[in-house]
């Protein structure tokens, strides 16, 4: 769990939650392949010295940021960072509602900070990310869901292979399960088995078609089961992780199409039927023991990161945590001429 994701907890608002858990899961699988994770949630301070920001950026952009500060330790820097990143973003057709500015002043003087979640600095970070996705990933289009749910609708709704599932909405249309697996099913009855689904199963079931989307059409986890079930689902993260498996259908299409995806049938469960001493034979054989199949076992992306930025990757972070031990813990100031003037060791 990110550091901080408790903060206010029972104040702040479920469908606010749950978008800072999806939209931080969907920057993750982005900067991946830099072998980048977020130290904390995109609400809070994930961004603030624009190191984060960055990468994200050049991912989505598929196109480089000009020379950073790969060591910001100064307010100044910090947002020229992010500025550079908000710059990159401009270059591609895209202005986002918020300044570099919103980025690293997050609570800074102590007032936004305490807002928590709710306050209008993780508004419009949330905001950010959701235009992000939508412009360089979800498809700049009007109404960003509609479509998409026509496109659901086209496949799963009066279909009399997936009784009783009707989507109408990206909320509670989607709590039980149901939807999601009908979905991947229509896409490719291998993807998941729809027909052993138990209805009543709503958790299961949500984690069935999670782990049949990434392992076969490599969908990030974005959504948490628990969470799709114990309140009404957020739409913004809903519509997200349907959008990622629309472009993950988009992208393996032939695939899928040809029947390659699978070159192998799936594993089915093994029934290991115990055998009976022959002086017990007389007694009733033991009920089979069901053996769920394996996952496909799914490379990291984070594994496929060069040693250069590797060491990059773990020189920022040096940076970051030695900029920490430079900072007053109590008012965050500075303390580098400080520890300069009194002849201070600092770590190395």
């Amino acid at each position: 769990e990110y550091m901080g994701t408790s903060l206010q907890m029972a104040e702040t608002p479920h469908w606010i939650l749950q978008q800072n858990k999806t939209f931080t899961a969907w920057v993750d699988a982005q900067i991946a392949s830099r072998g980048l994770k977020l130290p904390t949630t995109v609400a809070e301070s994930a961004f603030e010295d624009g190191l984060y920001l960055i990468p994200l950026c050049e991912v989505v952009c598929k196109d480089k940021c000009l020379k950073y500060q790969k060591k910001p330790k100064l307010r100044i820097h910090k947002i020229e960072n992010a500025a550079l990143a908000l710059d990159l973003l401009k270059k591609h057709g895209f202005v986002p509602d918020v300044s570099a500015e919103n980025f690293v002043d997050d609570g800074s003087s102590g007032g936004a900070r305490s807002a928590g979640l709710t306050g209008n600095l993780a508004a419009l970070k949330l905001g950010f990310i959701w235009q992000l996705f939508v412009r360089f990933t979800g498809g700049d289009h009007k109404g960003a869901g509609d479509w998409l749910l026509e496109w659901v609708q086209l496949r799963v709704n009066g279909k009399d292979r997936y009784p009783g599932v009707t989507v109408t909405n990206w909320t509670d249309c989607w709590q039980d399960g149901r939807s999601v697996c009908a979905l991947l099913d229509s896409i490719h009855t291998k993807i998941i088995d729809y027909s052993g689904l138990n209805p009543e199963a709503s958790q299961a079931n949500w984690q069935s078609a999670l782990n049949a989307a990434e392992d076969l059409l490599d969908v990030p986890q974005l959504l948490e089961a628990a969470d799709m079930v114990a309140f009404t689902p957020d739409d913004k993260s809903v519509k997200m992780y349907v959008m990622c498996i629309y472009n993950a259908a988009m992208a393996h299409e032939a695939e899928l199409a040809s029947g390659s995806l699978f070159p192998e049938e799936a594993p089915a469960p093994v029934v290991v039927a115990p055998v009976a001493p022959v002086a017990e034979a007389a007694a009733p054989a033991p009920a089979p023991v069901v053996v769920a199949a394996p996952r496909r076992k799914k490379q990291n992306p984070r594994d496929l990161v060069s040693r250069e930025e590797l060491i990059d990757a773990l020189c920022d972070m040096y940076g970051k945590l030695n900029d920490r031990l430079l900072r007053c813990p109590h008012c965050a100031a500075d303390l580098t001429e400080w520890v300069a003037d009194h002849n201070c060791r600092v770590p190395a």
